[in-house]
C-alpha cells in the first residue's frame, strides 16, 4: 500500500519530535550517570537515534542553511565540531590514560542534531510547542527528583556524600532554576493579574532556596537570588533588556567571570570578605579547595593550552592535578578539556546567538528575556561552578530558535511584573 502525502508528513513530524526527545534527554541525563552508572550506556543510542530522526530534515537544512540568519551560526558550529574532532585525535594517546573518542563523538552529534532541529522548528513556527515540551520534561525530572529526595524511597550515594536522581546537589538546584524560568515562559501570558505573577516568582524563589539549603548548596541560594533580582530589574528597565542581549556585554561577562578565578584569592584576603564568608556564610575561605585549583591551573595546562586534554577528560585530569573532580570554573573547565581554540569558538557561537536575539527584538520577546536571564545566572555561577553543561547549550539553542521563529509575535509571552 502506498503512503499518502499526509502519512508521510505525519511520519516526518513524528521523527522530528522523537529527535527532540533524544537531544533533550541527552542534555537532561548528562549527570545522571553519577548516581546511576548504567545511564552512560544510553547516551550514545540517544544521539544515534536522534541522528536518524534528523536525516529526513537534511534537505530542509541545505535549503535554508545559506540564509543570512543561519549561515554564520552553522559555519561557526561546523568549525567548532571540526576542532573537537581534531582535539579528540590530538589527545588519543594522552598521558592521563583517558580516551576522549566516545565523549567527543557524542558531543559533536548532539551539537549538530540540536541546532538542525532548532532550525527546523523555527522554520515550522513551532517554538511554543518546543518550549512546552522542554518544560514538561524538566517538570517530570524535578518531580521525580524531589519525591526520591524528600521521601528517601530511593537513595543514591552515601550519607556522607549523597547524590540525587539528576546527579549532584548542584544539578538539583539547576533543574529547579530551569523549571522556574520555563514555567514563567509558558504561563505568564495566560495571567492578567500581574500581582499573581510576582507572588509566584517570590514563592517559587523561596522553594528553590529551601531546596538549596536542604541539599547544602550555597551556590543555589545565591544563584536564585541573582535570578530573581535580574528578572525584576529587567522588567523595570527596557534599557537593561537591550543591554543584556548585547554580544559585547555577553562576552565581557564571560571573560570577567573567568578572570575572577585568578584574583579571587586576593579578594578573600580582605578582612570584611573573610568575615562574611566565615562568620555569616559559615564557609572556609579556600572555597572548599577552589583557590588551590586556580593557583595550580596554569601549571596543569602546560602543553595543552590549544587543544586541552580531550572532551570528557575533565574529571580525570582534575583529580590528577588538583585532587578535585573538576576545575571549579565553567570556562576553565572547558579550556582544560578542549583548549582555548574550541572554547573561543563556543563563546563565539553563543555571542552570535545573542546578536540574533538583539537583532530580532520582537520575536518571542518575553520568552527570550527570561532565557537570557537564566543564561546570565549560569554565567555568574560559572565563576565557581561547572555550569556550561549540555543543558546550558540546550537553552542557547532555544534562544537561537526563538530569535528565528517565523511565526513569532510580540504578544506571545508577557513577562511584566507588578512593581
Amino acid at each position: 500500500m502506498k503512503l499518502t502525502l499526509k502519512k508521510i508528513i505525519d511520519l516526518q513530524t513524528l521523527l522530528i519530535w522523537v529527535g527532540l526527545f533524544c537531544v533533550v534527554s541527552f542534555a537532561m541525563v548528562e549527570h545522571m550517570s553519577i548516581p546511576i552508572p548504567e545511564i552512560s550506556s544510553i547516551k550514545m543510542p540517544l544521539v544515534l537515534v536522534g541522528g536518524l530522526c534528523v536525516i529526513p530534515q537534511l534537505k530542509l537544512f541545505l535549503v535554508n542553511v545559506f540564509k543570512k540568519r543561519y549561515f554564520a551560526i552553522f559555519l561557526i558550529l561546523l568549525t567548532l565540531c571540526g576542532f573537537l574532532l581534531f582535539s579528540m585525535k590530538y589527545n588519543s594517546d594522552t598521558v592521563t590514560g583517558y580516551s576522549p573518542e566516545r565523549n567527543t563523538i557524542r558531543l559533536v552529534l548532539y551539537l549538530l542534531e540540536l541546532f538542525i532541529l532548532m532550525m527546523v522548528f523555527s522554520e515550522r513556527g513551532q517554538s511554543h510547542a518546543v518550549i512546552s515540551f522542554v518544560y514538561g520534561y524538566v517538570l517530570l525530572i524535578v518531580i521525580l527528583t524531589d519525591v526520591f529526595m524528600f521521601t528517601r524511597l530511593v537513595t543514591f550515594g552515601t550519607e556522607r556524600l549523597p547524590y540525587y536522581l539528576v546527579g549532584t546537589k548542584f544539578t538539583v538546584v539547576y533543574r529547579h532554576l530551569d523549571l522556574l524560568v520555563l514555567w514563567l515562559i509558558r504561563n505568564w501570558e495566560r495571567r492578567e493579574n500581574r500581582s499573581v505573577n510576582k507572588l509566584f516568582l517570590w514563592s517559587a524563589a523561596i522553594v528553590v532556596i529551601l531546596v538549596s539549603v536542604y541539599v547544602d548548596c550555597m551556590s543555589g541560594v545565591l544563584g536564585c537570588a541573582f535570578l530573581v533580582w535580574l528578572i525584576l530589574q529587567q522588567n523595570a528597565s527596557k534599557k537593561l533588556t537591550k543591554l543584556l542581549s548585547t554580544p559585547a556585554l555577553f562576552v565581557l561577562c564571560i571573560l570577567v567571570c573567568t578572570l575572577v578565578a585568578f584574583v579571587i584569592g586576593f579578594i578573600l584576603d580582605i578582612p570584611f570578605v573573610t568575615g562574611l564568608i566565615e562568620d555569616v556564610l559559615r564557609r572556609d575561605t579556600t572555597l572548599t579547595g577552589r583557590i588551590k585549583i586556580y593557583q595550580n591551573y596554569t601549571d596543569a595546562m602546560e602543553g595543552h593550552w590549544f587543544f586541552g586534554y580531550g572532551f570528557g577528560s575533565g574529571n580525570t585530569v582534575s583529580l590528577q592535578y588538583f585532587g578535585c573532580t573538576n576545575a571549579q570554573n565553567a570556562v576553565l573547565h572547558w579550556v582544560l578539556q578542549c583548549g582555548l581554540i574550541i572554547t573561543t569558538l563556543m563563546i563565539s557561537l553563543f555571542s552570535m546567538i545573542m546578536k540574533q536575539v538583539k537583532t530580532h527584538p520582537q520575536n518571542w520577546k518575553g520568552a527570550r528575556e527570561l532565557l537570557v536571564v537564566l543564561v546570565y545566572t549560569y554565567i555568574v555561577l560559572g565563576i565557581v561552578e561547572i555550569t556550561y553543561s549540555m543543558s546550558f547549550i540546550l537553552f542557547m539553542a532555544l534562544l537561537f530558535m526563538l530569535a528565528n521563529d517565523k511565526k513569532a509575535t510580540d504578544s506571545s509571552v508577557k513577562t511584566q511584573i507588578a512593581t
